[in-house]
């Protein structure tokens, strides 16, 4: 008796018992233990070389949130004493780390008074220097322009730094604009 045969694609005669196991053997997908082993340490090197620059970026984004909060703040104080037509005050602290806002309602909380930790904005940003005029203490007149007591403003900053990345807040001492450079 003659055995049946076909003939596949590539021209070659075989039979079909042969063809279909060398079907099962060459077309076998999986991945080996070798192959994922080398994946993992791949995926793992390139986590050891991004996480560096991952941290740093969100320390660098931390510190900029919590300064772009603290100017938000000195200009909202600042609008409030043109807008009542009353002087508005903010002083700020070392221990804890924060600023009181007088004159100024809480815009969450209009019975309680204005204060703010920086602990609560975000912990990991520290409050690393406030300088007005030499004083912790920074006013606005009805017009807006910052004071020093009964004195015009000549220099105010307050300055918050995180993982290596300060900023500062810069308080214009002709308009009393609040602006993070």
């Amino acid at each position: 008796m003659k055995s049946f045969s076909y003939i596949d694609p590539t021209g070659d005669r075989r039979s079909p018992r042969t063809s279909s196991r060398e079907a099962r053997h060459c077309c076998r997908a999986g991945v080996t233990l070798v192959d994922l082993v080398i994946t993992v340490m791949i995926v793992a090197i390139l986590a050891a070389v991004a996480m560096p620059r991952f941290a740093s970026t969100v320390s660098r984004l931390r510190t900029e949130a919590v300064a772009r909060r603290i100017a938000s703040d000195l200009n909202f104080a600042r609008r409030t004493a043109i807008q009542t037509s009353r002087t508005t005050s903010v002083t700020f602290a070392a221990a804890p780390a924060g600023y009181t806002m007088t004159g100024v309602e809480h815009p969450a909380y209009p019975s309680q008074a204005y204060v703010v930790a920086v602990a609560d904005i975000d912990g990991s940003v520290a409050l690393q220097s406030f300088n007005f005029d030499g004083g912790p203490v920074l006013s606005f007149n009805t017009y807006g322009r910052p004071l020093v007591g009964s004195n015009a403003l000549a220099v105010g900053a307050v300055v918050v730094a995180s993982g290596g990345h300060a900023l500062s807040v810069v308080v214009d001492p002709s308009t009393g604009e609040t602006s993070v450079p």
